[in-house]
């Protein structure tokens, strides 16, 4: 059976980490970025009309403009998977648009950010009061997945080819906004250094952001990535994780879940609760690819075969 993939993104890095099936012929990936300048006027006031709860008043024509569909046909099946932050997450009116149009399609929701952050609270509601209307809601947190009944799926990350400098070198890297994590992170460093550890680190806030190919360039050239959770009573890991396996890096992380995790193995990650349970020896020892887990556990093609086994 053949199987169309429509995937409704929201920002740059969520396309980037799905580079691996954006030339797949069967997939079809909008992102806002992507839009021409005529579709942007229309995203921008769908984002308006969105911020002010305004979203029953769209007018159907809207969806049509921005979103073509027109090589899904030929097509046995139709996936429609939905990020959370994109724009029409919250459109019942989009929704009953897609299944007016393609009455026989999957509709698939996906969460990539912690329910506890807060910051999925409209789209929690949302999901919850038209639960029927989705075949699958997905969520890469097991906590959020076990309390609300939703679908557990780890994180997913391509690997990108990206020029490299020499100066970018280090043992350990770290990149992230601050959130409250500056003075650890000082006080990591300072420990790091003193026992002769090259870092890495770039804290950085919401208006200077690292480009993701530039965070990609540091990943390849160190031979860790540092993973800061704030809140560490969540399973959940962050991007980092699924960057270590997809570019087979070490991860030292303060998240105790890791060791739970299915893929875990203590060559290639490694658990500290405190500035003196850093094992400095695992910072500094050569990782031997042999020693990495299957970067195919965050592929994104492997996320596409997880859709259509779970879903027939």
């Amino acid at each position: 059976m053949r199987i169309k993939y429509v995937f409704w993104g929201y920002s740059d890095y969520m396309k980037v980490v799905n580079n691996d099936i954006l030339y797949n012929k069967d997939v079809l990936y909008f992102a806002p970025n992507d839009l021409s300048v005529r579709q942007k006027i229309l995203y921008n006031i769908l984002f308006f009309m969105t911020r002010y709860g305004w979203e029953n008043m769209v007018p159907e024509f809207i969806y049509r403009y921005l979103y073509p569909l027109q090589t899904i046909h030929g097509y046995e099946q139709v996936y429609f998977i939905i990020y959370e932050q994109n724009v029409c997450s919250t459109h019942l009116p989009f929704l009953e648009y897609l299944k007016k149009k393609y009455p026989h399609s999957k509709l698939f929701y996906m969460f990539t950010n912690t329910l506890s952050s807060r910051v999925n609270e409209k789209q929690l509601r949302f999901v919850e009061n038209n639960r029927e209307k989705f075949d699958m809601i997905i969520t890469f947190n097991e906590i959020d997945a076990v309390e609300h009944n939703f679908q557990f799926y780890n994180q997913v990350c391509s690997v990108l080819n990206v020029s490299i400098k020499e100066e970018n070198e280090s043992d350990i890297f770290f990149c992230g906004l601050d959130k409250g994590r500056r003075a650890i992170i000082e006080q990591l460093r300072n420990r790091l250094e003193s026992c002769g550890i090259k870092c890495d680190f770039n804290i950085v806030d919401s208006k200077h952001k690292l480009p993701y190919e530039v965070i990609v360039s540091k990943i390849v050239q160190t031979k860790c990535i540092l993973e800061i959770l704030m809140d560490t009573s969540q399973s959940g890991s962050s991007l980092r994780a699924a960057e270590a396996i997809a570019y087979k890096k070490k991860l030292l992380t303060n998240n105790a879940f890791i060791k739970a995790k299915e893929y875990f193995n203590d060559k290639q990650f490694s658990y500290f609760s405190t500035l003196e349970d850093i094992d400095v020896d695992f910072i500094k020892e050569a990782l031997d690819k042999s020693q990495c887990v299957d970067s195919m556990i965050v592929s994104p093609k492997r996320f596409l075969d997880f859709l259509k086994q779970n879903s027939i």
